[in-house]
């Protein structure tokens, strides 16, 4: 599966990784965006142990940056390396408390690993304190909401893992039509009913063809198509 090296959001790359405003160095800010290229072209290649090793390289050199920490401990988690996992995740909770902005970032990642661990009532309590706190909406939301409606259907709540993705979509289609929550969505519909899976999966198609550019990719989705 590939693996999402995020954006880093309103901070700015210095804050990012920990160096105080007062003192940027152009040279941190090179850096820190090589390896967070370097280790997103390995995720994109299911290269997962050269992308490790890269994250381990960046969050050794900058231990204050969150966003380095939160893709390794993703990684981790892909790779069934648990305890290297919670570890990180433990990181992740000491710097939520100095940094308010990394609480959401903290819960989703807790949450991500207790639903890798099959602890799934645990994780479901995280990724929502995680869309919580993201303030309902951007990425950490959308990956929050999406992993909590996987962890229900998990959890044998299928009627309600299909609500959480399809409020999400209702809430802005435009901005929600990713290729996760459609996929799942569609999975979702076809354990549902397969009589009515075909009608709900056209609704999917019509919000694809209103809201999505012009060059979105459907081969993805389970869809049967003319």
């Amino acid at each position: 599966r590939q693996m999402c090296i995020r954006d880093r959001g309103k901070l700015s790359m210095e804050q990012a990784v920990g160096v105080p405003s007062s003192q940027p160095h152009i040279w941190v800010t090179n850096h820190v965006r090589a390896l967070s290229a370097l280790a997103g072209l390995f995720s994109q290649t299911g290269e997962l142990a050269d992308c490790a090793k890269v994250l381990e390289a960046a969050v050794k050199a900058y231990p204050g940056c969150g966003a380095m920490l939160a893709d390794l401990c993703r990684v981790r988690i892909h790779q069934g390396s648990m305890k290297q996992a919670v570890q990180l995740v433990d990181q992740l909770h000491r710097l939520a408390d100095e940094d308010a902005e990394l609480f959401a970032v903290a819960m989703l990642h807790d949450g991500l690993l207790k639903a890798a661990l099959s602890q799934l009532p645990d994780a479901i309590e995280l990724l929502t304190k995680a869309a919580t706190a993201s303030g309902g909406e951007g990425d950490v939301f959308l990956q929050a909401e999406t992993c909590r409606a996987v962890a229900a259907m998990q959890s044998g709540n299928l009627s309600q893992a299909i609500s959480i993705l399809e409020n999400l979509l209702r809430s802005d289609p435009e901005v929600y039509l990713h290729p996760s929550v459609l996929f799942n969505l569609c999975t979702m519909y076809d354990l549902e009913n397969d009589q009515t899976a075909p009608s709900k999966k056209g609704i999917l198609v019509s919000l694809i063809q209103n809201y999505a550019p012009d060059d979105f990719d459907m081969s993805y989705l389970p869809i049967s198509r003319p």
